[in-house]
């Protein structure tokens, strides 16, 4: 809504829209915790969507990851997940991508489940200005899974 103020952009891990499976994905999250499953359970079933496979057979990066998780001295409540949720629901910026007119970078995970590659290469085939980078043996936590990678891709493209 204000090109004015946006120089360059990196969208990551992102969707326009996101699909039904990813929406019907969180949905049962939500489900889940209004049950009071016990939050280890809910991430267990959780990881497969958002790491990828290199990631998840590392079990000493899985145990780290369940336990900064489960460790947050802020952890998000209920409600603001279901906030977020009915925000993905909603949220729709297919016929608004065109508009962007900053230089962009869209990257993502090649094994990203929640936000599908094709979503990020919908991001960029709409945006005019705009490179792509993908990362591979990579799911949808980009930053967590290979840091080095996407700094490198972040910061060179913002100089």
């Amino acid at each position: 809504d204000h090109p004015e103020k946006v120089e360059r952009a990196v969208i990551c891990a992102s969707a326009a829209r996101l699909p039904q499976f990813s929406l019907m994905h969180i949905r049962s999250v939500v489900k889940l915790m209004k049950e009071n499953v016990r939050p280890e359970l809910i991430l267990e079933s959780s990881l497969p969507w958002i790491y990828g496979e290199a990631f998840l057979n590392d079990k000493t990066r899985v145990q780290a990851a369940i336990k900064t998780m489960l460790d947050n001295p802020y952890p998000q409540t209920l409600g603001a997940f279901e906030a977020q949720v009915e925000a993905c629901e909603k949220s729709d910026l297919r016929e608004k991508l065109r508009r962007i007119r900053a230089k962009t970078l869209v990257i993502a995970g090649r094994e990203d489940l929640i936000t599908p590659l094709k979503c990020s290469q919908f991001i960029h085939e709409q945006i005019p200005v705009s490179k792509m980078t993908i990362i591979e043996d990579c799911g949808h936590m980009v930053q967590i899974e290979k840091p080095a990678v996407f700094c490198e891709a972040a910061l060179s493209f913002l100089k």
